[in-house]
């Protein structure tokens, strides 16, 4: 009678003081619906990544962080039994083959033994890892997890933003994907009275706000106005100093231009769709809150993620990206400037080579400029924009000059008309 009782018990899960708006929360705490399928697809079995939590510090006027679930699991409360919890968290995509995590790369990448490891070691400091354990399953940070359980004897709470493993993993870096929480109860002499319960819900992540967004990213990079000024072609491999990067905005724009059913500026998915498939471009209700992803490496990389549609670390030749960068907006945002910076240094490299190659027919391109729907680029913003998009941009011909080639895509003019939009 005891085992028929405690398969009665309710299992709850509930977001606390969740402060997004979203589908009706007011800022209190939010009951996530579990489902007893891992393909289901309600909405409201969605635990959100708060777009901007006010809760927090501003990390420039007028925009706050983001913030994961604050999440607590509970069950009925019988004396003498111990509740035996877990979670796991993998970021299984729309795209991939057989439903594997994002990055689990393209068929043909070629990965080092290390660089694998990084991908698959749940304690990995680098935290690329799409498949999160709470608890770990040997090593855990928590004190009440044995063999891979969290053993609560009173029946309170699981609080899982608590846990030591859940902290570790969020430091090292937001994550989301379909979610599996497990609970089993033992007997006072350790035997297992009901066994394994799994259910299941979402991760999934809210956009910001378009006039936040935007704020942030011109905050963060100098715009909207355009600043590059002054500068002049150097000698060596060391990029011309950079006052701002005031296009920033406009790329992103570009970037996200449609996808998940918002205009511009999307981080996730708002529909659930795809945007890069005609067989998949429409939304997909129960699944949004993916990450924006595009499968457009031109090798065999991640793809592009989110506001500045990301695919790599600049140090890293292989496309390995930390998590963080697909599940944290903020963090997009402030990845794209090592990016950037990079794309200035390979071309500032290719001028430099252009000299050597042709020492007599060069000259000195940093005043040139080419216009695009109105807005006038110097060199140097036209050529890293270009490279962004893969292009090169500018070339010498010997005996005619300098000459500016844009993408097949003209990409420098979508940039310069969401520029001259200039709205969220």
């Amino acid at each position: 009678m005891v085992t028929d009782a405690l398969l009665l018990l309710p299992v709850q899960l509930t977001n606390k003081a969740d402060p997004t708006k979203r589908n009706g929360a007011d800022g209190t705490d939010k009951q996530i619906d579990l489902m007893s399928s891992s393909t289901g697809t309600d909405i409201n079995a969605v635990a959100w990544i708060a777009a901007s939590d006010t809760t927090q510090a501003q990390v420039v006027t007028g925009v706050y962080p983001p913030r994961m679930p604050e999440l607590v699991a509970s069950s009925g409360s019988i004396p003498g039994l111990t509740y035996c919890w877990k979670l796991k968290v993998v970021n299984h995509g729309l795209h991939g083959p057989n439903g594997n995590p994002y990055r689990d790369f393209d068929s043909g990448a070629s990965l080092t033994s290390a660089q694998i490891i990084e991908l698959t070691n749940t304690t990995s400091a680098t935290a690329y890892t799409d498949d999160i354990d709470i608890p770990l399953p040997s090593g855990s940070a928590d004190s009440n997890a044995v063999n891979g359980w969290v053993q609560i004897t009173d029946g309170s709470p699981w609080n899982i933003y608590q846990d030591n493993d859940w902290i570790n993993q969020q430091l090292q870096g937001f994550f989301g994907g379909d979610a599996e929480l497990s609970l089993k109860i033992l007997d006072s002499s350790g035997n297992t009275i009901c066994p394994e319960q799994d259910y299941y819900f979402r991760i999934a992540g809210e956009n910001p706000d378009p006039t936040v967004c935007q704020t942030y990213i011109n905050t963060t990079y100098n715009g909207p106005t355009p600043n590059w000024t002054g500068l002049t072609f150097t000698s060596g491999t060391v990029p011309p100093t950079v006052p701002g990067y005031w296009f920033a905005y406009a790329i992103s724009k570009e970037e996200t231009d449609g996808n998940g059913g918002r205009t511009y500026y999307s981080q996730f998915l708002d529909d659930g769709g795809t945007h890069n498939s005609a067989a998949s471009s429409h939304g997909v209700p129960g699944k949004e809150g993916y990450p924006n992803w595009q499968n457009d490496s031109s090798d065999s990389g991640s793809g592009g993620y989110g506001l500045f549609q990301l695919t790599y670390e600049a140090s890293e030749a292989d496309f390995i990206m930390p998590r963080d960068w697909i599940w944290n907006w903020v963090t997009n945002v402030q990845q794209f400037l090592p990016i950037i910076k990079q794309k200035l240094q390979d071309a500032q490299y290719s001028v430099n080579h252009t000299k050597t190659k042709y020492p007599s027919s060069f000259t000195d391109p940093s005043s040139l400029t080419t216009t695009a729907d109105t807005t006038t680029f110097k060199f140097w913003e036209s050529t890293v924009i270009t490279r962004y998009n893969g292009g090169r941009g500018w070339n010498l011909s010997p005996g005619s000059g300098w000459h500016y080639t844009p993408n097949p895509q003209n990409y420098l003019y979508e940039v310069a008309r969401k520029g001259v939009e200039n709205h969220p």
